[in-house]
């Protein structure tokens, strides 16, 4: 039976929509502390390594000595996940690991172990999340040579992302990074479960850098709605094309597997948030 993938086209915006309309507050009813990403990783890295350690902790105070320090608001009451993205490495172990937050101390690190792969310039970053609500992201710049380094740390900025306590976390979370394998950029989507390890799809490749390729996606639908403001298309028609565009996106950046797990539980994601 073939998949009607426009009814699954018009679903996803209106998921979207009620995820976004539907959000309840709730009163914080925990304290919330402020801790400090402490990353160890090395700047350069030979390709012959068999692995390398990477440790990430929160600290009371930030680390001079941190690879990347990025602030985060957090609940003290609860462990805190930590997910590792790292193209040109082989991720040796879980993606995901958890951190328990200690009151008034410094975190034990969790520890992932990467296996250089690709020789060129990557950048591993590091999503961190509590009890399904978006904390903030850091990331690292690593090069993997062919010849032998020394190992010497860089620090880097990460972004705030937490939406706040006061916002139910949603019962999904999608994560899109930009790699780049062999010359060829992709993009690769991580599904995460409340309470599970993410899921991670095929990779889609793109034509080029990221910002070029939200250009051109986004360019289209602007224009239509320029061009309908002006009066130089009619609504209905720019609506129409709208749709059009909007399928074609479907099919064309979202994976495979992840549109076919869509139209497998479609029902349970109907009244779900992403």
């Amino acid at each position: 039976m073939p998949i009607d993938y426009r009814g699954i086209y018009s679903d996803t915006i209106s998921l979207i929509r009620e995820s976004v309309a539907g959000v309840q507050a709730t009163p914080a009813t925990a304290s919330t502390v402020t801790r400090y990403t402490d990353i160890t990783c090395p700047r350069r890295v030979w390709v012959i390594y068999g692995r390398i350690a990477v440790t990430v902790g929160l600290t009371v105070d930030p680390s001079q000595f941190s690879a990347a320090v990025e602030e985060l608001r957090l609940r003290e009451s609860l462990p805190v996940q930590v997910r590792i993205a790292a193209p040109g490495f082989e991720v040796l172990g879980e993606p995901e690991q958890q951190i328990a937050i200690r009151p008034g101390a410094d975190s034990q690190p969790a520890v992932f172990y990467l296996h250089p792969e690709e020789v060129g310039h990557w950048t591993i970053s590091f999503d961190f999340s509590q009890a399904g609500n978006l904390l903030g992201t850091a990331a690292v710049s690593v090069e993997i040579t062919d010849y032998e380094v020394d190992v010497v740390s860089e620090s880097r900025a990460g972004r705030t992302l937490q939406s706040g306590w006061d916002v139910q976390p949603a019962d999904r979370l999608l994560y899109v990074r930009f790699e780049r394998t062999g010359g060829q950029p992709h993009l690769v989507f991580t599904l995460q479960r409340a309470g599970e390890v993410g899921s991670e799809f095929q990779p889609v490749p793109i034509p080029g850098d990221p910002e070029a390729f939200a250009l051109d996606l986004f360019g289209a639908p602007e224009a239509l709605r320029v061009a309908s403001r002006r009066g130089r298309i009619a609504g209905e028609e720019a609506d129409r094309q709208l749709r059009n565009l909007g399928r074609n996106l479907w099919k064309t950046v979202i994976p495979l597997d992840l549109r076919e797990l869509y139209a497998a539980e479609r029902e349970s994601w109907r009244n779900s948030t992403l």
